[in-house]
């Protein structure tokens, strides 16, 4: 009983923290990455124009 109680305690705030850590992580991972994917879209657009 005290062993549950001691992972209702701690377990459910690491899972909530660590769903808020992974979701953090998608977010700032994904925004890198549409910015990397415009500058190569940009840099693809002026290599064309140039050439």
């Amino acid at each position: 009983m005290s062993g549950i109680d001691l992972y209702l305690q701690i377990g459910i705030p690491l899972i909530i923290a660590f769903k808020v850590l992974v979701i953090a992580a998608v977010v700032y991972g994904l925004f890198p990455l549409r910015k990397i994917a415009n500058k190569q879209q940009l840099v693809r657009r002026s290599i064309d124009a140039i050439s």
